[in-house]
């Protein structure tokens, strides 16, 4: 089994909406005022209003296994799912990512 990765951890490492959010500011788009929300919850397009700023037009994001997923609940979505073939303890894993 592998050392469990602390997810949000590294993907704040790499993704930085504070740095979109501020060029978008500068080119006057309109960009989300959250960092995380849920995905596939959406079978339609769909409107994510930005507090004090103008509404983003969103597609959908429907994942092929009918399920949705927040960033903060990915040991209960890996609890869930039928991955038959685990490279780490989730309850390792979810002593790292709670």
């Amino acid at each position: 089994m592998s050392e469990p990765l602390d997810v949000l951890a590294t993907a704040r490492s790499v993704y930085c909406p504070d740095l979109y959010r501020e060029a978008a500011r500068e080119l006057g788009i309109a960009a989300p005022a959250i960092d995380l929300k849920s995905e596939g919850i959406h079978g339609e397009p769909w409107t994510l209003d930005v507090p004090g700023g103008k509404p983003i037009a969103m597609g959908p994001d429907l994942f092929c296994d009918g399920r949705s997923f927040h960033p903060t609940a990915l040991v209960k979505y890996l609890e869930e799912s039928t991955v038959s073939a685990l490279r780490v303890d989730l309850g390792a894993f979810a002593e790292r990512n709670s």
